[in-house]
């Protein structure tokens, strides 16, 4: 017996298909509207936009290492807000820049490097219950942004101050070493010297008239009371050079301590504007107190007076280097939208539903084969 595999469907069926289910339909449809309403009352009403704009202080490879410190820092938080600024893909979808060169340009651009397409500015997005909520919201990511990236950008200073001050820390002991071993040398000479000035007092001519080491000085003769003078002149240097390594030593120890405060602060708080002020404070004290009677004091000076320009470059870059953003803009969702989707999901829901119950039966009622 042949056996018919192809059966056409026709549009008598295809009303009566959804004739048959049309409760089914009309019941999904309504459950999905019941859920659309309750999602959008469960969900943020409002949404806002916000655009920063950026004087060049940040680049495309700085933004990208922020987008991932960034969250970091926002898991000690315990801020509700905070939660979503933790995620990595936050910062993806929410927080983009804006390059001068657009996509659609690259074609018209002969030559395209990271100096010539800059960042101009970054646009922001968020979500809230209200319009006074998501506008704070907002204004508290900026200002998260802002005060963050300054405490990222601080510890890669510090950090790097830590290791000049071990490093230098070591050069200066070997240094002081070799200068007091020198010194030593040069006193053990003069000391010999003095020997022989007072074991030949009355020879005058051993007196005016002395060899010294060939390899020093050519086998030339001078007087035991030059070589005296020039002995004790060079110990007066070394001295000298000693007095500075300790100079330069105390400027490390204070270094140092500036480093440490660094970091013992952004453990506990991550307001990097704040942490910076504090620092900064400090510098100022030890400059006013700092004497600049003399060389080393005024070099000392000096080098506070650097660590606090490099300080206030990191505040300036996120401070006054990211512009005054544009104005909040605010949006309330739209219900149509929930219920339209509701009802969408509805109708695909019911008719998958009344598609799987009909196939079902036609299954169950076919006409068996003896």
């Amino acid at each position: 017996m042949k056996i018919d595999h192809e059966q056409d469907i026709s549009y008598i069926e295809i009303l009566a298909f959804f004739n048959t289910n049309m409760k089914k339909f009309v019941t999904c449809i309504a459950t999905g509207i019941i859920l659309g309403v309750a999602t959008f009352f469960q969900m943020a009403n409002f949404s806002a936009s916000a655009i920063v704009t950026n004087d060049g202080s940040l680049d495309f490879v700085l933004l990208k290492r922020l987008q991932i410190e960034l969250p970091r820092i926002a898991q000690h938080s315990e801020l509700e807000y905070m939660r979503e600024l933790s995620n990595d893909e936050w910062w993806q979808k929410n927080f983009k820049p804006n390059f001068a060169i657009t996509r659609a340009d690259v074609k018209e651009v002969q030559e395209l490097n990271s100096k010539e397409n800059r960042i101009l500015s970054f646009s922001i997005t968020t979500e809230e219950n209200s319009e006074k909520a998501v506008v704070e919201k907002i204004e508290n990511i900026i200002d998260f942004f802002k005060r963050s990236s300054t405490l990222i950008m601080a510890r890669d200073l510090f950090q790097r101050y830590k290791l000049d001050v071990e490093t230098k820390n070591s050069e200066l002991d070997k240094n002081e070493q070799g200068g007091i071993i020198e010194i030593n040398y040069m006193k053990n000479k003069a000391k010999n010297l003095e020997e022989i000035k007072n074991k030949f007092q009355q020879n005058t001519t051993t007196i005016n008239s002395q060899v010294l080491d060939p390899k020093e000085s050519g086998s030339k003769y001078l007087p035991i009371n030059t070589q005296l003078i020039a002995i004790y002149s060079d110990i007066a240097a070394q001295n000298e050079i000693i007095e500075r390594i300790k100079d330069e030593r105390s400027f490390l120890v204070l270094k140092n301590k500036l480093t440490d405060e660094f970091f013992n602060s952004s453990d506990k708080n991550h307001d990097g504007f704040a942490i910076l002020s504090n620092i900064r404070k400090r510098i100022n004290t030890e400059m006013k107190i700092t004497s600049t009677d003399n060389q080393e004091a005024l070099r000392q000076s000096m080098a506070l007076k650097k660590i606090d320009t490099e300080i206030a470059n990191i505040q300036s870059k996120f401070q006054t280097g990211l512009g005054e953003q544009t104005p909040i803009k605010v949006k309330r969702n739209s219900l149509l939208k929930h219920i339209s989707l509701g009802a969408a999901f509805g109708l695909i829901i019911g008719f998958i539903y009344a598609l799987t119950i009909t196939i079902k039966t036609n299954f169950n009622n076919r006409p068996k084969e003896a």
